[in-house]
This record gives C-alpha cells, structure tokens and sequence, in this order.
C-alpha cells in the first residue's frame, strides 16, 4: 500500500490553519489538556518509579520514592455524583484544599483518575515554582484526583513530614531546575520521587512536624493580625477619601472646569514610532497612582507628533475594560492609549491634586463605574465621562482638602510599607523554618 504524501502534507497544513484561527485561550486549553495527558501516560505505567540508587544516597540519606507507596489506585469516579480534587482546588498560599468540586459522574474530566485517601500528599507537577501542594484530610477520603498531582502516599514516614517537606526551599528550588517545557513548565513523578530527603526515625520525623506546627502557629497569628491591619487602613483610607468630597458644595459638569482627551495609539507597526522621547501611558502604569511618572514604553520625538500630547498634571482614567476606573497622576507631560480619557484641569477654578482624589474616592469611583455601559466590556465613553457630576467647592478650599489628605495618607503609606515589609519578612521566616526542620536543627532529641 501506497501514500500519497500530498494529501498527507494537505491535510496537515490544513489542521495547522484551523489552529491558527482558534482564540489564544483555545489554544492554552489544548496544550493544558495535552500536558495532564502527557503526565498521566508517564504516571500510569505499572512498573513502579525508578529508585535512586543505593550508591548515590549517603548513610543518613533517602529519597521521597523510598518512604511513599509506587503507585496509588487509578479508577474512575463511580455512582451518581463525585468529589473531584484539582491544582485550582488548592489555595497555593495556605497549601490547603479549599475547593473540591461536586460533579455529576457523567461530566468526568478525563484527568479524574487517581483515588485518594486521608493523609495523601498531592504535589501538583505543572508550574513548580508556584509549589501548589497539600494534605487530603480525612473529610475527602475517597475524592478523585487530578492526574496532574504526583500523589504521595506515605509508606513507614509521617505524611505530615512529606507534606512540609515538599514545601521546602531545597524542594522547590531542586524541582525548578528540573523542570521540562516553556510554554507549560513541568516536572515527572520521576523528578519528585528522586528528591533526597535526611534519614529520621518515625518518631523523630513526629517530633520535627509538631515543632513546625507550633512554630507556624505562631507565625499564623502574626500574619493574621498584619493582615487585618491592611484592611484597617484601606478602610481608613476609603473613609478620609469619602470624607473629602462631602460638603455643602455646588455639583457640575466635569467638562465645566476640565477638557477629556480620549487617547490614541500610533502604528504599532512602525517602528519608528517609538523610541525614548515622551512617556506613553496604558493602564498598568496607572498603578503607580498618585506619582506617575514611569512608561513602560515611550514614543519617538516623530511617534509623539502622532499622539495627543498630554500636560503635566493632567488626570489619567481607565475608562474600559475590568480595571475601569483606575486612576493615576501624571507628574510630567506624556501620551496615552485609547484606553485612557484624560483630563485636563481649568487650574484657574480645580485643583488637578483635589481632582484627582475626588475621582479615586468612593463617590467618584460609583459615578464612573455606575455611567459606564452595562455590558460585558464596560466602558465610559467621552461623552459620558465629561457629564460626571462633580462637587466643586472654593479653590482655597480644594487646596486645605489636598494638604489634609496628603497630611493623613502619607501615615497610611509609612504604615503600609511597615506592613508589607513584615509580611515578605514573614514568608522568609516560614521558608526558614522549614530548612532548619530539614537539616535537622528544628529540634532537639
């Protein structure tokens, strides 16, 4: 028998075409679904996984294939409905289970093979540097799991001392640099069951996991109460806001004491459009909030002569899109993308600074968001934007409301930067604590 081979290369370039016309997002389900396919064909072999050879451990040394089972059971799910465990189910921070799904057994997914049991370990093998793992508790006895989990059932070890320690920096780091793919980065069951672990006693691996609770405990509290200190001042700072814009004051039209200039984007197919010359803003650069002044990308002296030059201290407003509403302050003169209206203040009767926090605060934020169209991409056009009511009191006034503001806000910032400061400083300690727990200098005999 005979091919023709033109038909073959036909037919192929024919696939690559309808390929090529799918969404982006289409595209990353395919490769998504092919990957957990790839891990399940590595991961369902009846042999059991390669073991690290004797001569390569050292006396006091083991790996995690050594002290976890070959393999656990593969079925599919069973009856009417199941409990179905996934890498979204697990809260990557707390490294915690917290969203099994109930499905009906007729909309399986095909990666819904793995049977788990109470003390299981799942170490998920996609993206290992977000290190999502955690520890079946016994209200999920009997869930299935993902094929995209390694599953590390103990045999003569603690599951608690796996669990932790494949939250080890030793682990996530070793794991990172085995790890095979760029569009979607993973490791094999292989590369985690190789990984060296120290030689504890049952007892002593015990002894080494109460300590790391006790200690994380502590340290639990300590997060706790620095995150509910963010939230304080965020509310703190959403009420000085509110506060600003109340008063006994006439409401106008933004365009009465603003000009709106919608932005615009030259040829992104022009090179020479873009250089060094002048900032152009997107959104994300409005992050920068009050102070912006950085461009991820900048025009050329001949792309800025394309664009709507902006002043200093104009009002730049997301008007489109999911982060519709974010606002930022530009400190020097600069252009930005369709994306952005920006606004243009009458100094002679607004305050661009007072401006700026009445759109940021509560009462600014409803009447872009409430103005905007009710679709599924919300957008406030200009037209629309420049009938925003807004209070106008006295200048003298906008300018003491301004100072008031900067005065209370920049508390709020000294104390936010202490805030995040001891929260990094607190992941640093957790990944600490664990690498003591792991050299064996967490506890003593």
């Amino acid at each position: 028998m005979s091919f023709d081979w033109d038909k073959v290369r036909e037919s192929k370039e024919a696939y690559r075409r309808k390929l090529a016309a799918k969404p982006i997002a289409e595209k990353l389900r395919m490769l998504d679904v092919m990957r957990e396919r790839e891990l399940a064909i590595r991961g369902s072999g009846s042999s059991p996984e390669p073991r690290v050879p004797k001569a390569e451990l050292r006396k006091n040394e083991t790996t995690i294939g050594e002290v976890t089972e070959a393999r656990v059971e593969q079925c599919r799910p069973k009856g009417h409905d199941f409990t179905y465990i996934d890498i979204s189910s697990i809260d990557r921070e707390t490294k915690r289970i917290v969203d099994p799904k109930i499905l009906p057994v007729t909309k399986a997914p095909s990666r819904a093979r793995q049977l788990l049991r109470r003390g299981d370990v799942l170490v998920s093998m996609t993206r290992p540097n977000l290190n999502a793992v955690a520890l079946v508790p016994s209200n999920l006895d009997g869930a299935i799991g993902s094929t995209g989990f390694h599953v590390l059932r103990a045999r003569n070890a603690e599951p608690g001392f796996l669990y932790y320690a494949v939250q080890s920096p030793g682990f996530i780091d070793a794991m990172c640099r085995k790890i095979q793919g760029a569009l979607y980065p993973a490791v094999r069951p292989k590369d985690i069951s190789s990984f060296i672990l120290p030689t504890f006693s049952l007892a002593e691996q015990q002894r080494i996991v109460a300590e790391i609770e006790k200690q994380f405990t502590r340290l639990d509290a300590g997060v706790g109460s620095l995150k509910r200190v963010q939230v304080a001042l965020k509310q703190y700072r959403s009420s000085a806001l509110k506060a600003a814009c109340e008063g006994d004051w006439p409401a106008i039209q933004l365009s009465e004491i603003a000009e709106v200039v919608t932005g615009s984007t030259p040829p992104t197919a022009d090179a020479r459009s873009y250089g060094d010359a002048l900032p152009f803003f997107k959104p994300t650069d409005l992050n920068a909030g009050y102070n912006v002044r950085e461009a991820r990308q900048r025009l050329s002296s001949s792309g800025a002569k394309l664009a709507r030059r902006l002043p200093e201290r104009s009002i730049l407003v997301t008007c489109i899109g999911a982060t519709i509403g974010k606002t930022g302050l530009a400190r020097t003169g600069c252009a930005t993308n369709q994306q952005i209206n920006a606004v243009i203040v009458d100094q002679s009767r607004a305050n661009p600074e007072w401006l700026f926090w009445v759109l940021t605060s509560p009462y600014g934020q409803h009447q872009i968001k409430s103005n905007a169209s009710a679709t599924t991409l919300p957008i406030l056009n200009k037209g629309r934007f420049e009938k925003l009511n807004i209070p106008l009191p006295p200048l003298a006034d906008q300018e003491r409301i301004v100072a008031e503001i900067e005065r209370r806000l920049s508390v709020v910032e000294e104390v936010e930067a202490v805030v995040s400061a001891n929260l990094q400083r607190a992941t640093r300690l957790r990944q600490s604590i664990l690498s003591l727990a792991f050299a064996g200098r967490l506890t003593t005999k």
